[in-house]
């Protein structure tokens, strides 16, 4: 037997538990039903490598096995589908090993996973990397194992932001466990890191641009980039610094006659940087329809027949003449 996992739920399949050889998987009930098996066959045909560990996600049931070599693979809760792979590679300047083990954190559904290098790493549910943390000694002959506290994910309800701290003030630490050979390291067996926080950036400012349109005729403005259309949108909040193009088209039988506000005119574009609140007025006016003066048309007709014209005005028979636009 290489690993023993159970699944914390809350989700479907809570309580089971997974056992694994390094080819061969079983899947247990509830202890509260029995533990009986379920499933003796969990993830056959399945390429996984030499399975050393697992660990399940209990939001979705989804189980991870560590594989020799340096493979990470996913499974759907029903064992018999293959979500994703990919191996225990990091930044530039890890040296990725052998015999990965796993822990999911379940407040975000990331992967852990340790194998005896100079650090842990921490991917998201696709397998893309996301961080690396630790300095260890690499090569360590000796069993290792990397766990993650989840305490305030599977509180029923789940427990977030200061209930969270009361409840649990150490949820969300990542630990390492290994025996550190190196006399320089400080004398340890476990490292406790979290929890793990990532360098965010610093929030955006924004800015609301406002179109207003006036005048006796009708159009629409739009924006790029998008966010105006107006027609019916006709305000949006864009990031400090963005340059906004405004565009104005004229309904038919409307011409568009300029711009005016935020350093705006003329009937071009209209170009508006966002480093503050701005207000644009689009004026459109009717376009004016002189008389229109009837040209005459006539027809001259022998023999027996009738004309008629469409559109309608001539019906010749009796009226063999009529006056056109």
């Amino acid at each position: 037997m290489r690993a023993i996992a159970v699944n914390p739920g809350p989700g479907t399949g809570k309580d089971h538990l997974f056992v694994t050889t390094t080819t061969i998987t079983h899947e247990y009930d509830s202890a509260a039903n029995g533990s009986g098996l379920l499933n003796s066959e969990f993830a056959k045909g399945i390429s996984t490598g030499i399975r050393q560990s697992l660990a399940v996600n209990g939001a979705n049931g989804v189980v991870y096995f560590g594989g020799n070599p340096r493979r990470i693979t996913a499974v759907d809760k029903t064992g018999t589908k293959l979500l994703s792979q990919f191996e225990n590679t990091g930044a530039s300047n890890s040296q990725a090993g052998a015999n990965p083990n796993v822990a999911v954190d379940l407040a975000s559904g990331h992967v852990l996973e340790y194998d005896t290098t100079s650090s842990a790493r921490e991917y998201d549910p696709a397998g893309s990397f996301v961080a690396q943390f630790g300095n260890f000694t690499e090569g360590l002959s000796k069993s290792y194992r990397v766990a993650v506290d989840n305490s305030c994910a599977i509180h029923e309800p789940p427990l977030t932001g200061s209930a969270c701290e009361a409840f649990d003030p150490a949820n969300g630490t990542a630990y390492v466990a290994f025996d550190d050979t190196n006399p320089s390291h400080p004398p340890y067996d476990v490292n406790a890191f979290g929890p793990l926080k990532y360098s965010e950036p610093p929030p955006t400012t924004e800015y609301e641009l406002m179109v207003k349109k006036t005048g006796t005729g009708s159009g629409k403005v739009t924006s790029s980039p998008a966010g105006i259309d107006c027609g019916l949108t006709c305000s949006k909040k864009f990031a400090e610094d963005t340059e906004v193009t405004l565009s104005a088209s004229p309904a038919s039988g409307s011409s568009f006659t300029g711009w005016s506000g935020s350093g705006c005119s003329g009937a071009g574009t209209c170009k508006v940087t966002m480093s503050a609140a701005r207000e644009v007025t689009a004026t459109f006016a009717l376009e004016e329809v002189g008389p229109v003066n009837p040209t005459a048309l006539t027809i001259a007709k022998t023999g027996e027949g009738t004309i008629v014209s469409s559109p309608a005005g001539i019906n010749c028979g009796s009226e063999c003449k009529a006056g056109f636009e």
